[in-house]
């Protein structure tokens, strides 16, 4: 199992902190049970962190019912409305994402999905980490957000 890398482990507090400068509203964070998807949800600093194994790697998907099975669990919780005004973080495997939506993000870029609820949802935007350090610097108070 690759482990989270000490520039893996700064760019996800970069984003995190981002986020909080941005004061995105965050309900929910989960993550696949994997080492490194956990470190990196932790690092991220968005509350407190759910594992489960809805998003679980691919390549163990015959562990956990097989690919569709996965698949399936991924496009359900992506179309799973949120708690009022806030938004949901899955920390999980770029396999999963494509597998359940043909969508395959770059290393520690975020795929935000809008969810339409009865099983379906909505593509909004890719945000690369300088992206989302870029955004906090323009809209947010980058400067203020806590570490």
């Amino acid at each position: 199992m690759r482990q989270l890398s000490a520039s893996g482990r700064k760019t996800a507090g970069a984003v995190g902190k981002a986020i909080r400068a941005l004061q995105i509203p965050i309900g929910q964070v989960f993550a696949s049970p994997y080492c490194r998807t956990v470190e990196t949800a932790r690092n991220m600093k968005l509350g407190p962190v759910e594992t489960t194994t809805d998003i679980m790697n691919m390549r163990v998907a015959e562990y956990f019912g097989g690919s569709s099975a996965i698949a399936t669990r991924a496009q359900w919780r992506l179309s799973m409305l949120l708690q009022a005004d806030t938004n949901t973080v899955l920390v999980a495997h770029g396999n999963v994402l494509v597998t359940a939506t043909d969508v395959y993000p770059q290393e520690a870029e975020a795929i935000v999905f809008r969810p339409e609820g009865n099983g379906s949802w909505t593509f909004v935007a890719r945000i690369s980490p300088q992206e989302w350090v870029r955004l906090a610097v323009e809209y947010g108070d980058l400067k203020g957000a806590p570490d």
